[in-house]
């Protein structure tokens, strides 16, 4: 059985690099995955490529209400989201607090299956 099977799964900078491989390995594990990414037609491609059931979302990170809408959008069309892998970075400012605080606010208002 996969390790992630019916897992839901969101993913960050997922349409190349370290974050394509992220998902593509969640998706390979039975996860079900939304690749957000802030490449349009990358993050599609990408998601086209994993062959599994994965959904892509364009989001920009560094807005803090996108962030939040993404995390809405794995809800609406998975139901829930059970786990996140963030492969951003967001250089220091006062706008990256903001969206550190709703990630942090938005972890602690998942709730978890036992």
């Amino acid at each position: 059985m996969a390790r992630f099977a019916g897992r839901v799964a969101l993913g960050t900078v997922a349409a190349n690099g370290i974050g394509f491989a992220t998902a593509k390995a969640l998706a390979d594990q039975g996860a079900k995955v939304l690749r957000a990414d802030i490449e349009a037609n990358q993050v599609t491609q990408a998601t086209r490529q994993n062959g599994t059931e994965a959904f892509a979302v364009t989001v920009d990170i560094a807005d803090p209400g996108a962030c939040e809408a993404t995390v809405g959008a794995v809800t609406l069309c998975l139901g829930r989201l059970e786990f996140a892998v963030s492969n951003a970075v967001i250089p220091a400012t006062p706008q990256s607090a903001c969206l550190y605080s709703l990630v942090v606010l938005q972890f602690n208002s998942l709730q978890v299956p036992q």
